[in-house]
């Protein structure tokens, strides 16, 4: 656990990734700021908890709609990407009005800019759980994965969207059709999928064995100890083992043994905090600017930058 050290705004702060010892954080913009044209604008933080430094991205692009964010991680030590998905305000006169207005921009530690890389094959969706501005994305074998919503229902996931470190997009189709209370962990290396049903209260965990392939495989179905009034706030798993924090619990599934563990009883749930985000953490002291640490890029001890 750690406090919001340094900066002003925490109005809805909440935390869409954790990369080797970076804490990647949204919030709205300050309300006192906001005018009706960034009403949907996000402030995009990167906090390294070690060694207090804060990261403030510069603005994206102008948005209809509240953007969506993804962060991946290169293979050369503080290189990431942020990916920030959009909907312009106008089609650019040269696109014409039968193009479409969603897009994706990219920030990179190596610029420290955004750049606009195209037209992305969907929008991704919220967290299913959870505040606004919460992302249900995972960074996985050199890939980002978001939920897209199905054409039929537009809270119930109806494909994955991927983009990876070189800016391609991609789609993975779902094994089966699955329910709003979905989730995407990475389960011993792969992506995993796992799928509660309301009425059963039956979890079902797929694993994409062959990602080249993109072929699906049921790993186990199983019934959750937790009743469907009981909804379910974050989710993530580390090896073979998946925690759940929900209402009232924090539960613990091992999907080698088959067996579920209760950590945490909550005896009053208005007492936690609202909205839990759980990710797995490494300290490091590797910089938030991404390039080597240089006092005059925008990376400060104290919460702001220039």
């Amino acid at each position: 656990m750690f406090t919001s050290p340094f900066w002003e705004n925490e109005y809805n702060l909440c935390i869409i990734a954790s990369v080797d010892g970076l804490i990647f954080c949204v919030n709205h913009a300050l309300l006192g700021n906001t005018t009706d044209k960034d009403a949907n604008d996000l402030e995009i933080r990167i906090y390294n908890p070690a060694t207090k430094n804060v990261l403030l991205l510069p603005r994206g692009s102008p948005s209809k709609k509240l953007p969506r964010i993804g962060v991946a991680f290169g293979p050369k030590i503080n290189d990431y990407k942020v990916f920030r998905f959009f909907c312009a305000r106008h089609n650019p006169p040269a696109e014409g009005k039968s193009r479409p207005n969603c897009y994706c921009e990219v920030y990179s530690s190596n610029t420290g800019s955004w750049r606009v890389i195209g037209h992305p094959p969907g929008f991704p969706m919220p967290a299913n759980q959870g505040p606004l501005l919460g992302s249900n994305h995972i960074f996985l074998n050199g890939k980002v994965h978001w939920f897209v919503a199905s054409k039929e229902d537009r809270k119930v996931p109806g494909s994955i969207l991927t983009v990876d470190v070189e800016e391609n997009f991609g789609k993975i189709d779902l094994p089966q059709k699955i329910t709003k209370c979905s989730y995407l962990v990475n389960l011993e290396g792969c992506l995993s999928l796992l799928v509660v049903y309301d009425e059963s209260r039956m979890l079902d965990i797929w694993i994409l064995k062959d990602c080249h392939k993109l072929k699906w495989e049921k790993k186990c179905s199983v019934l959750s100890p937790f009743s469907e009034l009981e909804p379910i706030s974050a989710v993530v798993a580390l090896k073979s083992e998946i925690l759940f924090i929900t209402g009232f619990h924090y539960l613990l599934y091992n999907v080698e043994d088959r067996i579920w563990r209760n950590l945490v009883n909550m005896p009053d749930p208005l007492e936690q905090r609202r909205h839990p985000a759980v990710f797995t953490y490494t300290e490091s002291l590797l910089s938030t600017y991404g390039r080597p640490s240089d006092p005059e890029a925008g990376e400060t001890s104290n919460g702001s930058s220039t």
